[in-house]
């Protein structure tokens, strides 16, 4: 993987992708699901060619298991793409809410909206429940509800929390119709509240 070392370089400058890549377990696995999201993102934005051009065998089964380093490298140079290197964050906070508002506006996310009626709680719940179903790592759990928030805790988390899965909640609840506000209270920069009201 030649590319590793190349969108490495890029981003150093700009995000902790060293540090994150030295951290994240070996055994950590992602579902090619992910993989397929974010070039399908990429392809709506006119960005895939691009992509490709630095990041070539992108075939990804959708439900085996792959490295989660690998995905790290994928989603942080599709953010460069999205915004800039010094906005990686920022690119990769659209690229994840740009999926889920996607998604909830296919026919398989509004009829799963159907069955938990746009309940923003019940939508975070949904989240919960597919983490475990797409990767074999970490744990993000609903650490307070009411009926006007909500907060998850993430714990062991390699993917950035206040940039993509931030992003990739945000557009989940604005499926719903929601516009939440969110403080992200990060530990370090593996484990941490997002706390929604709305």
């Amino acid at each position: 993987m030649l590319y590793r070392q190349r969108v490495v370089e890029l981003l150093a400058p700009h995000c902790d992708i060293v540090a994150r890549l030295k951290a994240v377990p070996v055994s950590a696995r992602v579902r090619g699901i992910y993989f397929r999201a974010l070039l399908d993102e990429l392809s709506r934005r006119g960005l895939r060619a691009a992509y490709e051009t630095v990041i070539h065998e992108t075939d990804r089964s959708a439900f085996m298991l792959y490295p989660t380093s690998d995905y790290l490298v994928w989603l942080a140079f599709a953010g460069s793409l999205v915004a800039s290197p010094a906005e990686v964050h920022r690119g990769m906070h659209e690229l994840h809410r740009g999926h889920s508002v996607y998604f909830g506006q296919s026919l398989l996310g509004r009829s799963l909206l159907r069955l938990i009626s746009r309940d923003p709680v019940r939508q975070l719940h949904q989240a919960i429940q597919s983490k475990r179903a797409v990767t074999n790592y970490g744990r993000w759990y609903m650490l307070d509800e009411g009926p006007n928030h909500a907060t998850i805790r993430l714990e062991d988390e390699y993917v950035w929390i206040e940039s993509a899965l931030l992003g990739g909640a945000l557009g989940g609840l604005e499926a719903c119709g929601i516009r939440p506000t969110c403080e992200t209270k990060l530990r370090d920069p593996y484990n941490g509240d997002l706390a929604f009201r709305w």
